[in-house]
């Protein structure tokens, strides 16, 4: 599957300047600056070792609908980011998401959840 293939990239979204850069500059190097990303973390708090389960939940639910969740009280992104960050949500169709659910006790992974044709 091509990069350009992925419609939305649902952020893990640490809120730490540090390891959130780390993510825009991956988001970056593998979609590029045209797909819009972002993390739906301030909706649901701090989920700990449940990220992973959760933010997959969400991602097939938005994919399901079509709709980019925007970035909860998000009104400019970092400056320094290059990636697209959608501080609004978005209603569009979507036919692949790709999922970063990052989180204690391991979970370290990115997830591709596509609609059936």
């Amino acid at each position: 599957m091509a990069p350009d293939a992925v419609d939305w990239v649902h952020l893990h979204g640490t809120g730490t300047r540090a390891n959130d850069a780390m993510e825009d500059m991956a988001v970056m190097a593998v979609c590029g600056a045209d797909t819009p990303c972002s993390s739906t973390k301030a909706y649901t708090g701090h989920t700990l070792g449940a990220c992973g389960i959760l933010e997959t939940v969400l991602a097939g639910q938005c994919l399901e609908r079509g709709f980019v969740a925007g970035c909860l009280d998000v009104t400019e992104p970092d400056p320094a980011f290059q990636s697209r960050v959608a501080t609004a949500n978005l209603e569009r169709p979507l036919r692949y998401v790709l999922s970063n659910p990052f989180g204690f006790g391991g979970i370290n992974c990115s997830l591709v959840l596509g609609s059936p044709p």
